[in-house]
This record gives C-alpha cells, sequence and structure tokens, in this order.
C-alpha cells in the first residue's frame, strides 16, 4: 500500500494528517499569574476594559475592575453561568476572564467539599480535607477544580487565575537530606499540579529594590527555585516598568 493511499485511508476514518499550528490566539491562551502581596498583579490585568474580574477576595478598593465580587463558590458558578449565557447569547463583550485569587477560589472549593462531607459522613470528625474517610476529600479537590478548569475554557476566552507567592520546601533529591525552597503557588497535592499543568502561561512576577526604587519583571521561564514557564516562545524574563498601562500593552501585544 503506498503512503498516499495510506493517508487516504486513515482521513476516511476520521485522522486528521495535517500537523496542528502553534497558535498565539489571545482567546485560546491559559494564564497563571503569581507574584508576592501587592507587587501590581491585578493593576496589570486591569488595564483593559475587556478583562472581567471574579474577585474572591478583598483588596481591589484602590483598582479600577469590572467584575463582581464572589464571597463563596455558589457565587463564583453564578457568575460563570451568567457569563456563559452571554456568550451563547452573542453579547459577551469580555476577552479575558480572571479570577483575583485563586488562594481565595480553592479556599471556596475546600469549604464546599467540607459541607458535601459533613452531610455524607455525619458521625466523622471533619475538621479539614485530609479528615474525609477513605481519601474521598483529596479526590473530591481535584475533581472539582479540574472540572471547573474544563468549564472555564467553555468561555472561549482567555483566563488568568492570580495567586500569591507561596514558598514550598523541596527536597534535592529521594536520598539526600538537604532541601530547598521553591517560590510557587499555595496549592499542594493533584490539585496543584492540576492547576500548573492547566495553564499555557505561569507568569511570575518578580521584585527588588535598588536603593527606593523598586524593580519588577515578569518571568516566564521557571528554575529550580522560581514557578513559572509557557509553551509559547515568550522573553524568559520581561521587564516592567511603572507604567502599568504600558506593561500590559507591550505583553498584549505578543498575541493576536
Amino acid at each position: 500500500m503506498t503512503a498516499s493511499v495510506s493517508q487516504t485511508t486513515l482521513e476516511t476514518l476520521g485522522f486528521n494528517m495535517v500537523p496542528q499550528k502553534p497558535t498565539k490566539q489571545w482567546n485560546k491562551q491559559k494564564f497563571i499569574t503569581l507574584g508576592e502581596s501587592k507587587v501590581g498583579k491585578t493593576k496589570f490585568w486591569a488595564q483593559d476594559e475587556k478583562n472581567f474580574f471574579l474577585r474572591t477576595e478583598a483588596g481591589h478598593n484602590h483598582v479600577k475592575t469590572i467584575g463582581a465580587d464572589c464571597r463563596d463558590f455558589n457565587d463564583v458558578l453564578t457568575w460563570k453561568t451568567k457569563l456563559m449565557q452571554a456568550k451563547q447569547a452573542g453579547i459577551l463583550p469580555f476577552e479575558t476572564l480572571v479570577i483575583d485569587t485563586g488562594d481565595r477560589l480553592l479556599d471556596y472549593i475546600t469549604e464546599d467539599i467540607l459541607d458535601w462531607a459533613h452531610n455524607k459522613y455525619p458521625k466523622s470528625e471533619i475538621f479539614g480535607i485530609g479528615d474525609i474517610p477513605e481519601g474521598n476529600g483529596w479526590y473530591a479537590l481535584k475533581t472539582k477544580t479540574n472540572l471547573f478548569l474544563k468549564q472555564l475554557e467553555e468561555l472561549g476566552c482567555a483566563v488568568t487565575i492570580i495567586f500569591h507567592t507561596a514558598q514550598d520546601i523541596r527536597s534535592e533529591d529521594t536520598d539526600s537530606k538537604k532541601t530547598y525552597k521553591k517560590d510557587t503557588i499555595n496549592v499542594g497535592g493533584k490539585a496543584g499540579t492540576a492547576l500548573l499543568a492547566w495553564a499555557d502561561h505561569i507568569l511570575h512576577i518578580r521584585s527588588t529594590y535598588v536603593g527606593d526604587i523598586q524593580v519588577r519583571k515578569m518571568v516566564t521561564r521557571g528554575t529550580k527555585t522560581i514557578e513559572a514557564g509557557s509553551r509559547a516562545n515568550l522573553n524568559p524574563s520581561i521587564p516592567w516598568t511603572e507604567n502599568d498601562a504600558e506593561n500590559w500593552k507591550q505583553f498584549r501585544a505578543l498575541f493576536d
């Protein structure tokens, strides 16, 4: 059988023999943005009126954002449904969904699971995810997080989840007692792994001081001690000026 006949046969079976091309289309991008408190993560994403915020925690009083306050997981789901309804009606004006912060979102998901567990296991003493019998707490956290992330993709817009930086203690290897600190998201276990794998781009905002002047940069390539990464060919380090609007403009121009 010749190559052309083989290819034709495969195509009749539904195989797509044309390689998928990388895309810089904005509405297909998924971001995690992390950095220390007050480094400018929210301000950065607030520079575009087409960015809609699900504000899961306080702290937006000094930043102009378009969005909704969410104080539990039901609020988050309600607004996700409203956004989906607007999309289906063809009237969704937003290009980006910003969840600020992912730390609080995971708290809400955890609280929702604990409420379920108290009803399912009324005789058990359950104070945290790990107390839920048979490991069902950790399984539910991973499953619920994965489902929510999948549903976000159905909105047809870019998504970013903002996290505060946390330090995770890592071992050098399985045999060594040496450890090091890695600046990463404050979500451990399989739920944390799922979040990091979901993102196309992990944007880590780093800040140092030269005298009294704050110097910031966006890191898109990780190291042993810094959580970052990108599936696109972004510069590994993108300097930030004091002009937030200009920082946003230059970053947005990297995508179609």
